[in-house]
């Protein structure tokens, strides 16, 4: 009786097994083929390196919805996205979901199929603690995945979100955990990564690290939300990687990790600037319509995608702009909801800050003669671009604003002379001058310099973008 359902369960995976889906034409996928480990970077089927730039869905059981061609076409065309996580929760209400949350899972995978895009196959444990728990069913489901996918380059496995709780160490669960359910992929699929998660809601690569899995194409997770984790998750990273391990942000949030309050945007640009440094890939938590800061979806958003700028969150916004600066230029951003200028790094002269809003809850106002300035970390960057969103009322003839820099604060280049006074919140974009590339020292400053009393200018989402050395 015994081997017989072992032979059905085979017979099972096999009636799974399709060809390959050929990607479309331009499509990530299509660019870069299969996906291998070499040392610490992810490359492509040719070899160069990979950082693959995406969001993360909430859950495929409650937002699966939003998981078909229509929105992963327009994530991957209008914000540039290379890689969709299909996220699974593994536990409702203490009880595992249960093969019939496969469905959706299976129908976003297609998508990204269908699309060309690269989706992470996410088994995302979390209340659940311990993977061992339902280490039985995590076997049985990579392997119908991987039976059913993996003879696609799209798809990589991430077997555990976050490991979490006591006793839930490296050695005694993970690892142990880690070991039966690469092996059960391994027996289907030979090659495509496999991401694995690491102790404290996946906050320790380096103990994972010091102490690796005996498999190839291989990778350990870092997650950190931008409000809650610093330096020290940074050099977790670094450390990780200095023992030869490759590391893969599969989730990070730009809000603080209880995922409440305001977003901590000055941060997320800091952690996005450390992560294309050392070409990381990443996925955003997440793609969904929860309400809390994190969500980057508005609860009407289009389920087909589409979306205009109404249908975002402050997050959407960001991560919008994010992936479609590729995210490699982005140097600091400052949406000034800290409540005051320090978290910007800004000197204030006479600027104040206003719920005159573009987006969030402030903005920045001048009148008189006020000034905003700041100093650039500048040494190893060039090709300056800048942007801000923008409105003005009450200007007279003669009244201006004015974008500047120095390089001693004390004498001062314009680089637009003024700005029109638009009456409604308007995108402004323009470039630095080479003067000031790879130099340090050099400072920005927006001065308004208005003689009549009622003319006013607010400023909001400030951003500031270049190519590092």
């Amino acid at each position: 009786m015994k081997r017989f359902f072992l032979l059905s369960e085979i017979l099972l995976c096999l009636s799974f097994l399709v060809q390959a889906q050929t990607p479309p034409e331009g499509s990530p996928v299509a660019r870069w083929g299969s996906l291998h480990v070499q040392g610490t970077q992810l490359t492509a089927e040719n070899g160069e390196p990979v950082t693959l730039r995406g969001m993360s869905l909430f859950d495929t059981t409650s937002y699966g919805e939003y998981a078909n061609p229509e929105v992963l076409a327009w994530l991957r065309d209008d914000w540039k996205a290379t890689v969709f996580r299909a996220a699974m929760y593994t536990n409702y209400n203490g009880r595992f979901v249960g093969e019939a949350a496969y469905g959706p899972l299976v129908k976003a995978v297609q998508a990204a199929l269908d699309t060309g895009m690269y989706v992470i196959i996410d088994w995302h444990i979390l209340t659940d603690g311990n993977p061992l728990v339902y280490l039985p069913q995590a076997k049985a489901f990579f392997t119908q995945m991987a039976s059913r996918f993996g003879s696609n380059p799209n798809v990589l496995y991430e077997i555990c979100n976050e490991p979490n709780g006591k006793g839930v160490t490296w050695a005694d669960a993970v690892k142990p955990y880690a070991l039966e359910v690469i092996a059960a992929i391994r027996a289907v699929d030979p090659d495509n990564v496999i991401v694995v998660g690491t102790p404290e809601w996946s906050s320790q690569p380096q103990i994972a690290a010091a102490d690796p899995l005996p498999f190839d194409n291989l990778m350990y997770t870092l997650h950190f939300y931008a409000g809650s984790h610093n330096q020290t998750y940074l050099d977790r990273l670094d450390s990780a990687r200095a023992l030869g391990a490759a590391v893969f942000i599969t989730e990070w949030g730009a809000s603080n990790a209880q995922v409440t309050g305001s977003l901590y945007v000055p941060q997320t640009y800091g952690w996005i600037a450390e992560l294309e440094h050392r070409q990381i890939s990443w996925a955003n938590w997440s793609l969904g319509t929860k309400l809390e800061p994190a969500s980057a979806l508005k609860p009407f958003a289009n389920l087909g995608g589409g979306w205009s700028a109404g249908e975002l969150t402050e997050s959407g916004l960001l991560l919008r702009r994010l992936l479609r600066q590729e995210a490699s230029g982005v140097q600091f951003a400052d949406n000034f909801e800290s409540g005051n200028f320090k978290a910007g790094g800004w000197v204030r002269e006479g600027a104040a800050l206003d719920k005159n809003l573009a987006v969030g809850t402030a903005s920045v106002r001048f009148e008189g003669k006020a000034a905003l300035r700041k100093t650039l970390l500048s040494e190893t960057v060039s090709s300056w671009t800048w942007s801000f969103l923008a409105r003005g009322e009450g200007w007279k003839a003669g009244d201006r604003i004015l974008l500047e820099w120095s390089t001693d604060g004390v004498s001062w280049s314009p680089v637009k002379e003024t700005f029109r006074p638009e009456a409604e919140w308007t995108l402004v974009t323009g470039t630095l001058p080479v003067e000031i590339e790879r130099k340090s020292g050099v400072q920005i400053r927006l001065r308004s310099d208005f003689a009549s009393a009622s003319a006013r200018y607010w400023v909001d989402e400030f951003a500031l973008a270049g190519t590092n050395r």
